[in-house]
């Protein structure tokens, strides 16, 4: 077991790369205080990835808008300018779906960005972070789950995404359907150890249904086994939520194998298993 002692202790030299603005229409503070949240936290790196214009996100107003990725970026050059002390990356995070290689293309192409969360939200019939079908068939529930993990799979595969966003966090929709999602995420994983692609330990499912950062301790082990490298993500939607429970998510890191920090081929702050 790990301790969740030293949840809330500041952890000097961490990364935080998930981080959202109130651009989105669902986060709240200033930029600036996220920033100024994360150098009181002893934060040396952080990383906003607030939700791209693109796909269902954008549909059901849960992003940016595409005039605003100027402001988002013209902000966060200032921000860099102010804080020399801490370095800050501009990411985004794109909500998953089919036929989003051309659309994230041209948008990265208009917005370069020092990386790209690719996250699931919207599935087939459903929505990650909804409540479970409870009338629904097992077949039925086993197509979703499929349907969610082709999705991380195509991302992985288009080599557009730099990081995997809460994997697992389609669980607690699925009840008594544990294992299918196990085997899902494992195909995930093999294709990300084959690609090299970051896998984000989310520390936000504590403060969601359920109670368990995203992947579960289970899956951050087989993420071990495979040799995935691992980032730190708050999926932060306030200042206050800033590298939270990163002492815990290191703790359980060490746990699930990860021992060695060390940098991604993109220069992010990434944790490995032992050589």
């Amino acid at each position: 077991m790990y301790s969740t002692a030293d949840s809330s202790v500041p952890c000097p030299g961490f990364a935080d790369y998930h981080l959202h603005t109130a651009l989105c229409g669902h986060a709240v503070g200033s930029m600036e205080a996220y920033v100024q949240q994360a150098v009181d936290s002893e934060l040396t790196e952080i990383g906003f990835s607030d939700h791209l214009p693109l796909g269902p996100d954008r549909k059901q107003g849960h992003t940016m808008a595409l005039f605003e990725m100027e402001r988002y970026l013209q902000e966060i050059s200032g921000l860099r300018q102010r804080y020399p002390q801490l370095r800050i990356l501009v990411g985004g995070e794109l909500g998953l779906y089919h036929g989003f290689e051309d659309d994230l293309q041209d948008l990265l192409d208009r917005f370069p960005l020092d990386y790209v969360i690719g996250s699931v939200h919207y599935f087939g019939e459903s929505f990650v972070f909804g409540t479970p079908e409870l009338s629904w068939t097992p077949r039925k529930r086993r197509r979703e789950i499929g349907s969610c993990f082709e999705l991380y799979r195509l991302g992985i595969c288009s080599g557009l995404m730099t990081v995997i966003g809460h994997l697992d966090a389609l669980t607690s929709l699925f009840p008594g359907e544990e294992t299918a999602v196990i085997e899902g995420a494992e195909r995930v994983l093999s294709e990300a150890a084959a690609r090299g692609t970051i896998l984000e330990l989310n520390t936000s499912g504590l403060r969601k249904s359920g109670g368990v950062m995203f992947p579960a301790p289970p899956l951050l082990r087989e993420a071990g086994r495979r040799n995935v490298p691992v980032w730190l993500g708050s999926d932060a939607h306030a200042p206050d939520q800033v590298g939270s429970a990163f002492g815990e998510a290191h703790a359980l890191l060490g746990a699930c194998g990860y021992t060695r920090r060390s940098l991604s081929k993109e220069g992010m702050h990434v944790f490995y298993p032992p050589f």
